[in-house]
């Protein structure tokens, strides 16, 4: 639907049907068609990106996603949350990932769904964990993140599970200023809206982002 005849998309599709997600667009379903919106990169982001190479902090790029504008670094203050459904493969690879953060004096908050063993045998910290069910997950939640993490530049969602996502938004939308979270997000994500949308093979896509992040770090000599 979206390349035919060698067509390259403009900033809106309007389709007929419903083709699920297309990599670079919001998709808003009316009555009886589809409307695709092509993401715009933050400002902000691209912004960061273009500066990093002037920048000493310890680490620097931690993953950096498709496209530009794309890159979590070292000093954002990010919170992940991983639903049950991410796969022990996919685990692994930002357990690992957030291990290295960690080391180099990074503070990301996890909430982690399911099986936590990848991250705490790749020396993660600071994992949270519901201690309540129910209805009760959500204002667990808003209260953790208030004490943990009383400022968010990234969220990046995970398949998260549904009562974590109107949390989620509830926290864009009253950070609005000086500068809202960035938020990618992987699977259905609910009232959150994303600005990046990982709609590949999330480990795949989790390996090849901390590839590229490597590859823009200063080499030592």
């Amino acid at each position: 639907m979206v390349q035919r005849h060698g067509r390259v998309p403009g900033r809106y599709i309007l389709s007929a049907a419903d083709d699920g997600d297309v990599s670079g667009f919001d998709r808003e379903a009316g009555d009886g068609f589809v409307l695709y919106r092509k993401q715009v990169p933050d400002p902000r982001r691209v912004a960061l990106e273009m500066i990093e190479s002037r920048r000493n902090s310890p680490l620097g790029p931690v993953m950096t996603f498709e496209g530009t504008g794309t890159t979590l670094f070292d000093y954002d203050k990010a919170v992940f949350v991983i639903g049950e459904s991410v796969s022990a493969q996919a685990r692994s690879v930002l357990g690992e990932a957030i291990a290295e953060w960690q080391q180099n004096g990074g503070d990301p908050v996890l909430l982690v769904l399911g099986d936590r063993k990848p991250f705490e045998g790749a020396g993660c910290r600071r994992l949270l964990q519901p201690d309540v069910d129910g209805g009760g997950t959500s204002a667990w939640l808003r209260i953790a993140l208030r004490d943990a993490r009383p400022w968010t530049d990234v969220i990046i969602a995970l398949d998260p599970p549904a009562w974590s996502s109107q949390v989620l938004a509830d926290l864009v939308r009253d950070q609005s200023t000086p500068w809202a979270p960035w938020v990618v997000t992987h699977g259905d994500a609910g009232a959150l809206a994303p600005n990046h949308i990982i709609d590949a093979d999330l480990n795949e896509v989790l390996q090849q982002a901390h590839k590229r992040a490597r590859m823009m770090r200063p080499r030592q000599l």
